[in-house]
């Protein structure tokens, strides 16, 4: 009688859930017999049915009590929702929730939900039907509702009701000014749909009801604005200042329903607002000039990139009337920074004048672009009395451009000058040399060199505190640290390892510790050791709520190290949400919890993923896809997780994906899929499907997966032959990288020249850039006839170049642009040695590196000729660097040759020797010159004084053991300066660490994590038995900072391990984030220690550590199966030395874990390679060979990789 009950119960259930049941409540069936009755039941087809026949009658009588309490017939006898007993029960639950503390489990943020969505999203249409729009707002309040519920509920409402939701929004305040959760809005839009039809039939009223939500819309909608309703919707995203993915798409839609940006009238330009600055510099420039003049104060408002701005410049100074007076360079606002030297010196000095406009003039962002800065500060000089006789109000007057004057200017000003302006000028860019003399002065204006610095005098000192000495920082107060550790946080990242690590130890002793002063430190807290994060493992740091935001924790909005991610994570998981309790991991989440997570989500592990239920994976992954930034094993795992819920039922799952899934997935997963899961969504879909992936930096991808994908997108857009143009380009994004050269050459001359600074940032092969390099000669010209603007919008690109076409460009307009395009070299050159490198081929780099080389001597020869116009002399035969090109030419100081190194002057190396000391690329003839004109500037090595050490750099290299054992290395800050880099022989290393040792009269056993971390590489050059000595104490507290080593060898790892096994405890025991945070002394581990390796302490090694373990003992070490699971950065490590130790059966995991589902794509690649590189080739030009340009390394990764497939699969010949 009992199960016969239980099975009637059942069948109301299944009655109240679809009414095409309801007459099944008279006639008991057997479970058996009832096997497809879901497939009628769900009402968004295949991407909520991941439940066989048997799991979703296991659902009904898991929430029997639920559909007891909440559902039942209405007075007319028809099934619907009892909303008075949903709202008595969230009331309950609010009240419990009180009681039990505002940390305890299931947090505001992580309601538990009273209506599953298991429920929710497939109620029957009928119980929707009779629901009101304020009932729909009540369950919002009562319970979390995904994106899947919620657009079912939506949708099945009568369309009078759904109306009626808009008139309810509209009373709150803050409707028209800001956007609801995403969640929301996605189901409104979906919603919109359902009841409106297509957005192509959608009234300008209605599109007014929707508001600041139509920036949900997504691509394919935005296409179908008509001329009414775009205007609308231009004013949304204009008003929020929105330039999401879909601002682009917008952009370009009004360009086809309205004509070209010339024929646009006063109106439809204003429209824009701040989606001007999504146009292309080509866009800009056919602006009617008619209209530039009204323009001006708008586009003046916005922030624009050089080349856009240079177009807009142009074309109002191609106005017949414009003369640069006073109010039409007013004109410009914030685009006056963007004036070359030759429009500076033709306005009048009263621009200058103003400190509002003086401030807008300058570049912002950085130590970059100085040359007009600097030509600022000679026309403001030049204006005034000599710069000895200035008081303070005249150093005032410079403001920001004081960063333009020479060090030999500054060090004519009198100490008092520099106190008193100080407010005014300290937040300038700054060289290093620069803060030394000017913090010098001010210590001699407060009376005392000795006297230690107060917060009042770091918060106004502002930027130049970056200036202060470790040693300054550990003479402060604790509470003086605290006091200005925003002002620290805010220059953290021009500040040394040390000072940080220094900052971190006297906010420990300060009033409230740590604790207190976390969030204030921004980036600094990456310098935290794990030991230190203890104190935060709590439910009140992790889960208290952002003071600007109830949305996200205060600790999910910081920059956390992916070991401290780990940590906190799982505090978060075992504090607030009782994890180290009773029960299954997917009873913790909901997708709430995640989004309220923010940063800490990152520390996620992939049996975190896996215990998310299977029934409600999207609304999961939608809540992690609104954050960037995944590392590849999370995202194979979420993958994974998509794949087994969604094939449980469907096998070929991707084959029913609606836009709303593709929404969903995002271009974050959707590029993780397999080649052959992208071909199985629908065709209809694959415009969408290629748009998401084209917005991802997709640069972290296999290079033939990339290549994959742009090939089949031309394929999905059926441009296989045809002339690509913009709609094109728009669809594919970044997917353009990796366009082979028959579609490059199909770029129309308009495409191509619009998106070069795009393609600037692109990992281009050898015949990539042949093909680059004859359309820029085809599209735009001779380069002897091409303008400023037209080489700084190629940039980088000039390498596809011949080294006499780069020789050809007018010197006079690259000297203009010069340093802009080398510091697009020095943005993208650490992006493309960590990603592109791998997957190219030598000749490839090769080409690039000799490239660089020939753009670097043209900037150089631009400068000299420059230099020689101005003082219209001839060119000596041998010309002496400036401090202005040294500092311009960044990398590029390599074009040097050792002859007009050595004209160098003595002033000039000692004003900017730390521009040099920052190049790593120098010949041994090159570096050896500038050490010679160090030892003139400074004396030899033993006369040096720290402050001299600290700015050698990279050239430091230079010196022999004996003159490194001379080095005065008795700074804290002078020792990290040198032994940062991974440059030294083991010779020089132990000078390095036996100088220091004995200028500072410590032993082994008394150095503390200061001491450690400044060491760095130095460290290295200790002998097993003083590494002995060390405490486990100091390692514990430097251990991330030794870890990022790569100069000691495997006894000296061993030692290290022993020092983390004392203070981390034993092996068995570490977390995920102790093996990221000793990263590199994993190489310690012997060949039975990394076989005992679970896949979650593989999670946590560090790609790096991995190359530095001996080849036999990794291959002995890691099986098959523990490689496969190594992530595709973490297999891309493996050395050539440790492929070549490896079983075929192991070569054949580790491609597994590069390319996964892919592996085909290796295969294909490996077919290919049938040569074997034999020779290094050597760069012409500058005396920079190939091992001091930087080449050798990224030769060594491509040797490894073809030498990976050879070995691999084919002898190569």
């Amino acid at each position: 009688m009992v199960h016969q009950s239980k099975v009637i119960l059942s069948i109301i259930v299944l009655a109240l859930l679809h009414p095409a049941l309801i007459d099944a409540v008279n006639k008991v069936k057997p479970r058996e017999e009832d096997h497809r009755w879901h497939e009628q039941l769900d009402p968004k087809g295949h991407d909520t049915d991941v439940l066989d026949d048997q799991g979703l009658h296991n659902v009904v009588d898991d929430f029997q009590s639920i559909v007891n309490n909440f559902f039942g017939p209405d007075e007319s006898g028809m099934p619907g929702f009892n909303m008075s007993a949903v709202m008595l029960s969230a009331e309950k639950q609010r009240h419990e929730m009180e009681m039990r503390g505002p940390y305890s489990q299931a947090g505001s943020f992580a309601r538990e939900p009273l209506i599953p969505n298991a429920i929710l999203k497939r109620l029957s249409p009928d119980i929707i039907w009779n629901m009101t729009a304020v009932e729909v707002f009540q369950l919002l309040q009562a319970t979390e509702v995904t994106y899947e519920s919620l657009t079912h509920i939506l949708s099945n409402l009568r369309t009078e009701e759904f109306d009626m939701i808009f008139d309810i929004a509209s009373s709150e305040e803050q409707m028209q000014d800001s956007v609801p959760d995403p969640t929301i809005v996605k189901a409104v839009i979906d919603a919109c749909s359902r009841h409106w039809g297509p957005v192509r039939d959608w009234s300008v009223s209605q599109m007014a009801k929707v508001g600041p939500m139509l920036i949900n819309l997504n691509t394919e909608q935005i296409k179908q604005l008509n001329q009414h309703t775009l205007p609308v919707v231009l004013d949304i995203y204009a008003r929020l200042h929105y330039r999401g993915d879909e601002a682009n798409t917008l952009v370009h839609h009004a360009m086809r329903l309205w004509g070209r940006i010339n024929t646009w009238n006063e109106t439809q330009l204003h429209s824009l607002g701040p989606l001007w600055t999504l146009l292309s510099p080509r866009d800009l420039r056919r602006i009617n000039p008619d209209y530039v003049t009204s323009l001006l104060s708008l586009l003046g408002s916005y922030e624009f990139e050089r080349g856009q701005a240079r177009a807009i410049i142009k074309i109002a100074s191609d106005l017949p009337d414009w003369s640069w007076t006073l109010e039409q360079v007013q004109s410009l606002g914030k685009l006056r920074k963007f004036m070359d030297p030759r429009e500076l010196k033709a306005a009048p000095v009263s621009v200058f004048a103003s400190p509002d406009m003086l401030e807008q003039m300058l570049p912002s962002g950085g130590r970059e672009h100085q040359q007009q800065t600097k030509e600022i500060a000679r026309l403001l000089k030049g204006s005034m009395d000599p710069i000895g006789t200035w008081d303070a109000e005249d150093f005032k007057s410079m403001g920001r451009s004081a960063s333009g004057l020479d060090v030999n200017d500054l060090e004519q000003l009198d100490p008092s000058v520099v106190q008193g302006a100080l407010k005014d000028i300290a937040d300038a860019e700054f060289s290093p040399r620069q803060r030394q003399v000017l913090v010098e002065k001010y210590r001699k204006a407060r009376g005392s060199l000795q006297t230690s610095m107060s917060a009042e005098d770091v918060r106004e000192m502002k930027g130049l505190s970056v200036g202060l000495s470790t040693s300054d920082l550990a003479h402060m107060a604790p509470q003086d640290i605290r006091e200005s550790v925003d002002i620290f946080a805010q220059n953290s990242k021009r500040m040394r390892r040390t000072q940080k690590r220094e900052i971190i130890k006297q906010l420990k002793e300060a009033p409230g510790g740590i604790e207190d002063a976390i969030r204030d430190m921004g980036d600094m807290v990456k310098e935290l050791p794990l030991k230190d994060m203890d104190s935060l493992c709590t439910a009140n740091f992790t889960a208290s709520a952002d003071t600007n935001s109830t949305q996200m924790a205060a600790a999910g909005r910081m920059n956390w190290t992916e070991g401290q991610s780990m940590k906190l994570f799982r505090c978060f998981k075992n504090e607030v949400l009782g994890g180290n309790k009773e029960g299954s991991s997917a009873d913790l989440f909901t997708p709430s919890t995640i989004r309220y997570m923010g940063s800490m989500a990152k520390g996620i592990t992939c049996d975190d993923i896996n215990a998310f239920f299977d029934d409600d994976i999207l609304p999961f992954v939608s809540a992690m896809m609104d954050q960037d930034n995944w590392s590849p094993r999370q995202l194979d795992c979420i993958h994974k997780k998509v794949k087994s819920s969604l094939s449980e039922v469907h096998a070929d799952y991707t084959a029913d994906f609606s836009e709303n899934e593709i929404n969903t997935v995002t271009g974050q997963l959707l590029k993780e899929f397999s080649m052959e899961e992208l071909a199985g969504i629908p065709e209809s879909h694959c415009e969408m499907v290629y748009s998401e992936i084209g917005r991802e930096d997709l640069i972290g991808l296999k290079r033939d997966k990339r290549r994959a994908l742009a090939s089949d997108s031309l394929k999905c857009l059926d441009k296989e032959t045809s002339t690509i143009e913009q709609d094109t380009i728009d669809i594919i994004g970044n997917l353009v990288c990796d366009l082979d050269e028959d579609a490059l050459r199909r770029l129309s001359a308009a495409v191509f020249t619009d998106n070069l600074y795009n393609i600037q940032k692109c990992c281009l092969d050898i015949n990539q850039l042949e093909v680059i390099g004859e359309k820029l000669i085809q599209d735009i010209g001779s380069p002897n006839r091409w303008t400023t603007d037209t080489i700084s919008d190629t940039g980088p690109l000039l390498v596809s170049l011949s080294q006499q076409e780069i020789q050809n460009l007018d010197d006079s307009e690259f000297s203009l642009v010069a340093e802009d395009v080398m510091l697009r070299f020095a943005e993208y050159k650490e992006r493309w040695q960590q990603y592109c490198d791998v997957d190219l081929r030598s000749e490839d780099i090769s080409r690039r590196e000799e490239g660089f080389v020939a753009v670097a001597i043209k900037a150089k020869d631009a400068f000299v000729a420059a230099a020689a116009v101005a003082k219209r002399r001839k060119r000596n035969p041998t010309y002496s660097p400036t401090c202005n090109e040294i500092e311009s030419l960044g990398e590029g100081n390599v074009a040097w040759t050792v002859e007009e190194l050595q004209a160098m002057t003595v002033n000039t190396f000692d004003s900017c020797g730390y521009a040099l000391g920052e190049v790593s690329g120098f010949s041994q003839a090159q570096l050896m010159a500038v050490i010679e004109k160090a030892k003139s500037a400074w004396g030899e090595a033993a006369l040096m004084a720290a402050d001299q050490v600290s700015q050698l750099g990279y050239l430091a290299s230079g010196f022999t053991a004996s003159e490194i054992n001379q080095l005065n290395l008795t700074e804290i800050d002078t020792v990290y300066a040198i032994a940062q880099y991974n440059i030294y022989t083991a010779e020089q290393l132990s000078a390095g660490v036996g100088r220091y040792l004995e200028l500072s009269g410590s032993s082994m056993a008394s150095l503390d994590s200061l001491d450690l971390t400044a060491l760095g590489n130095f460290l290295c050059g200790l002998t097993v038995q003083q590494m002995q000595e060390i405490s486990s104490d100091a390692y514990m507290e430097a251990a991330n900072a030794i870890g990022d080593l790569q100069s000691c060898d495997t006894s000296q790892w061993a030692i290290l391990l022993a020092k983390a096994v004392e203070g981390y405890g034993s092996i068995t025991t570490w977390m995920p984030e102790v093996y990221s945070e000793v990263g590199s002394v994993i190489a310690g581990f012997s060949s039975q220690e990394l076989s005992s390796l679970s896949d979650a302490s593989l999670a946590g090694i560090k790609p790096h550590a991995i190359s530095l373990i001996e080849p036999q003992t990794l291959a002995a070490g890691w099986n098959p199966t523990q490689l496969t699971v190594l992530d595709r950065l973490q297999a891309e490590a493996i050395t050539p030395e440790q492929l070549a130790a490896l079983s075929q059966d192991q070569r054949n995991a580790l491609l597994q874990a590069e390319y996964g589902d892919d592996v085909n794509l290796a295969e294909d690649i490996v077919m290919q390679t049938t040569q074997q590189v034999h020779v290094l080739p050597t760069l012409k030009g500058g005396g920079a060979s190939i091992y001091h340009s930087g080449m050798l390394p990224a030769f060594i990764v491509m040797y490894n990789l073809l030498y990976r497939f050879c070995f691999s699969f084919l002898p190569c010949y």
